[in-house]
């Protein structure tokens, strides 16, 4: 059973207790003391870009400082779609441009980066996770001059089933 929780941020400003930009932080807070609550959901999209009262800004601060993969829909069926393919790492003006070949069945993908240079088939590190995306490719602003890094992608699904990585792409972001 997947229990997610749905957050009313459209009532952001409506009186006192929801004046206050730690309200809905305090909300995740106390969900995370009960396993059996999987996620949250946040109505509406407008009111949460709205960011009234800085409510949004602490709720990422607080609970979502890092991208992350959405746990797999459960008792839905599916299957990862394949791994991507042709993955290219360039620099790119003040940052790195990683592209790739977007994979048939693929809703989004994880962009994955370590540093140094690594080998090309590798498992992937959820903490080293840098961006979910939609599409066949970003640009990573945080890549820092002088240094190397080896990025992977995995593509997923709509119920968010991972890929294994495919072949990843070793750069080295150049000085000044």
């Amino acid at each position: 059973m997947q229990l997610t929780i749905g957050q009313a941020a459209y009532r952001v400003g409506e009186d006192a207790t929801w004046k206050k930009p730690a309200e809905l932080s305090r909300h995740l807070t106390l969900n995370r003391k009960y396993p059996a609550v999987r996620g949250d959901v946040f109505f509406s999209a407008a009111d949460l870009a709205a960011n009234r009262h800085g409510f949004a800004a602490r709720v990422r601060d607080d609970h979502y400082p890092r991208p992350a993969v959405p746990p797999v829909v459960q008792d839905r069926g599916g299957e990862a779609p394949p791994s991507t393919q042709d993955l290219r790492a360039e620099p790119a003006g003040k940052g790195v441009k990683v592209q790739w070949r977007p994979a048939k069945g693929a809703t989004a993908y994880a962009v994955y980066r370590v540093d140094g240079k690594r080998p090309g088939c590798a498992p992937v590190d959820p903490q080293r996770l840098i961006a979910n995306v939609r599409g066949g490719g970003i640009v990573d602003p945080s890549a820092k001059p002088g240094k190397s890094y080896t990025y992977y992608v995995t593509a997923l699904d709509r119920l968010h089933h991972e890929s294994a990585p495919g072949r990843g792409s070793t750069v080295t972001v150049p000085r000044g």
